[in-house]
């Protein structure tokens, strides 16, 4: 409840927060697209951007009638049993059931990273191999543990602190951005990524931008400012939100490997005030959308959604095992039926463990704890036994299962990768990017309409430079256009793994073309050498299509 007469709850957030995850659900599927450049559509960055924004509006909208009663002891309390109980679940899944202890104990620092994660500090590393290791959603909240750190003494602080805090941030972002682009290249342990993206100093911005629309939206509504927003509001927050995440990715497409890191914080993180814009004509409001977004079933999918966004990638990982069929709509059934599984997995996820765990953590210093915590604990887990909720599960399980025998096919089996080799030029056979990868074999078709297919094998090496660069260039080499990279098939989720790698040329995009030649990139080592029967050429680029 709220007190002084506030409004009880703001349902169309809740379901906000459903649509905000479900963003980074799709971007973690780019796998199954490879014609989908997963750092041009930055849908994963606009999901985690959301809840950035929204978490620090609803703590706003939640303490700040109790300044004055609440202490940091509890509100760490309470924010400690909200996320710890359910990361610690999923990491452990992770490590045991979706990896494998083998893998864990291989990958370098294992144990460093492991006790990272636990205590939640691994985004504060300026390297994607920590910030993204384990249950790579978690660096999210590594980054939120900070903003809880720091919010009792922001909502204390009132507006100036805000705006202080706010205008310091981005002076330091700004500096920080400067100095990258101008040292990267002595900058060699520090991922520009993983600083700018995901450091949660400079992450703050989003937080601090949400603190400050709910500290206006509750000076509103305690005045009765606040009448609802309907429609044509709802639309146009939408609308601004679309449009600029547009021009995002048209300039991200204009710069290709070359992306600047002042492009990677607009990608990121910039677009805060749009979203605080969304969440503010959202709350208390009416209309078509609103109403649907606080219909039961998307406020109940918004309340599993923190289950959903730390399973939904273990789901992934897991199916991503599974060899995949060539037919045109593959990828499609493997996506559904990962959002089915991930879906009941956080039903079960957050009606076990989520809810029980920080229900008993919050009642510790109560007496008969534990008596309570095991009536809450079936209490919760007997809401998914509700014959209505168990019909659905069972039946999201019966179709994601049709789903996965619809995709389960040939995609990157070893037939599949034989068959480009066999049917591949000797001189495209076993050519290697420095200790990166191994190209097994290229074939190249016309596909109809002027379009030419290349499809590489390869034997992929985990610590490769990050991008898998396709250059258009002229007879003298010039590069006149960066091809699609398939970057989500070469993300940093893929250990050493064979992969098909498919990609389609326009023949708009070959006008004036002499060659497409391929490579291994990255800003701090460049582009990757060749070797050719262990002897090492000069050039950096391969040649797989001639156009002459």
């Amino acid at each position: 409840m709220r007190q002084n007469g506030q409004p009880e709850n703001l349902k169309a957030l809740t379901g906000l927060r459903f649509v905000a995850a479900l963003l980074v659900f799709v971007s973690h599927t780019f796998f199954w697209f490879p014609q989908i450049d997963d750092q041009q559509v930055p849908l994963g960055w606009a999901g985690v951007g959301f809840f950035y924004v929204l978490s620090g509006f609803i703590l706003t909208w939640v303490y700040a009638p109790r300044l004055e009663s609440f202490t940091s002891g509890e509100f760490y309390r309470r924010r400690l049993a909200r996320i710890w109980p359910l990361h610690l679940v999923t990491m452990l899944i992770v490590i045991f059931f979706v990896k494998g202890m083998g893998d864990f104990i291989a990958q370098p620092s294992h144990w460093a990273k492991f006790i990272a994660n636990v205590f939640l500090v691994q985004a504060w590393v300026p390297n994607v191999k920590w910030v993204f290791s384990l249950n790579a959603p978690a660096w999210s909240l590594s980054v939120e543990a900070f903003f809880y750190l720091v919010f009792p003494l922001l909502i204390r602080g009132g507006m100036k602190w805000l705006w202080r805090a706010l205008v310091g941030v981005v002076v330091i972002t700004a500096i920080t951005i400067v100095a990258v682009d101008l040292y990267s290249g002595q900058m060699l342990s520090v991922n520009r990524e993983a600083l700018i993206c995901a450091n949660p100093f400079f992450r703050l911005f989003d937080f601090v931008i949400g603190m400050l629309c709910g500290l206006f939206y509750f000076r509103r509504d305690k005045s009765n400012l606040n009448s609802g927003f309907g429609l044509p509001a709802h639309l146009l927050a939408i609308g601004l939100c679309v449009g600029y995440f547009a021009i995002v990715m048209v300039l991200i497409g204009e710069a290709g490997t070359d992306c600047s890191t002042l492009l990677m914080w607009l990608r990121s993180t910039a677009a805060a005030p749009l979203f605080a814009f969304l969440i503010y004509t959202f709350a208390n409001s009416k209309g078509v959308l609103a109403a649907f977004l606080s219909s039961p079933p998307m406020v109940y999918l918004g309340e599993i959604s923190f289950a959903f966004y730390l399973i939904h990638q273990s789901i992934l990982l897991t199916l991503r095992k599974l060899p995949l069929d060539h037919g045109q709509f593959a990828g499609y059934f493997m996506a559904a039926a990962g959002l089915l599984l991930s879906l009941v997995a956080a039903m079960v996820l957050h009606h076990t463990i989520e809810t029980t765990a920080r229900i008993a953590l919050i009642k510790t210093r109560q007496s008969g704890v534990f008596s309570a915590a095991v009536k809450d604990f079936f209490g919760s887990v007997g809401q998914i036994f509700a014959l209505r909720r168990i019909a659905v599960v069972f039946a999201m399980i019966g179709v994601a299962l049709g789903l996965l025998q619809q995709g389960r096919l040939t995609g990157f089996s070893d037939a599949a990768i034989e068959q480009v080799v066999q049917a591949s030029a000797e001189e495209f056979r076993g050519v290697r990017f420095d200790q990166d990868a191994l190209l097994l074999g290229v074939t190249t078709e016309e596909v109809g309409g002027g379009m030419h297919q290349i499809t590489m094998a390869w034997d992929l090496r985990e610590n490769r430079r990050p991008t898998r660069f396709m250059h258009i260039c002229d007879g003298k080499g010039k590069i006149l256009k960066v091809a699609d990279s398939n970057r989500a098939l070469f993300s940093q989720f893929v250990g050493n793994d064979r992969v098909v790698d498919i990609v389609r040329l326009p023949a708009k995009d070959l006008n004036g073309a002499d060659h497409v030649a391929v490579g291994f990139f990255e800003p701090k080592r460049k582009q990757a050498p060749i070797f050719i029967d262990q002897q090492k050429i000069r050039a950096t680029r391969l040649k797989v299509l001639e156009l002459r």
